[in-house]
């Protein structure tokens, strides 16, 4: 009867820890409804263009290596060969590993811009508390 009451305890014991595990390491992942806040918190900044606004949803580590332009001045030079952003819609997400990277999240957009409609694929990162982007893939014509 003993080793029936010291099993059951074992197997709770057991249950317990697994689920304590999983909780662990669910409290780290990625929120994916963050991750969208980023994109399209960058988006409305695009909408009203305001290129010092948008460059403040990107990462700080991810900055352009060319001296002479600023990120706005990139996000600015973007925006007039496509258009001024009118509307946005989520089309696919997806968590991503990058080798040697923190996990992401990849949020791909279609976005109707004034001349050229484009797809917006942004991989999103956690910085501190804070949701960043570090990574936009621009295809102009889709």
């Amino acid at each position: 009867m003993q080793t029936n009451t010291t099993h059951t305890t074992m197997r709770n014991l057991l249950v317990i820890i697994v689920v304590l595990l999983l909780t662990a390491c669910d409290s780290d992942q990625l929120e994916t409804g963050k991750a969208k806040q980023c994109a399209e918190s960058y988006l409305n900044a695009l909408k009203v263009n305001n290129f010092d606004d948008a460059e403040k949803y990107y990462s700080t580590d991810d900055f352009y290596s060319e001296a002479t332009q600023t990120r706005s001045e990139k996000i600015e030079e973007l925006a007039t060969s496509i258009g001024k952003v009118i509307s946005y819609s989520l089309t696919d997400s997806a968590f991503v590993e990058i080798k040697g990277e923190p996990s992401g999240i990849s949020l791909t957009y279609k976005v109707e811009n004034e001349k050229i409609n484009s797809t917006q694929i942004f991989i999103i990162q956690k910085e501190g508390s804070d949701y960043k982007i570090i990574s936009q893939d621009v295809k102009a014509g889709e």
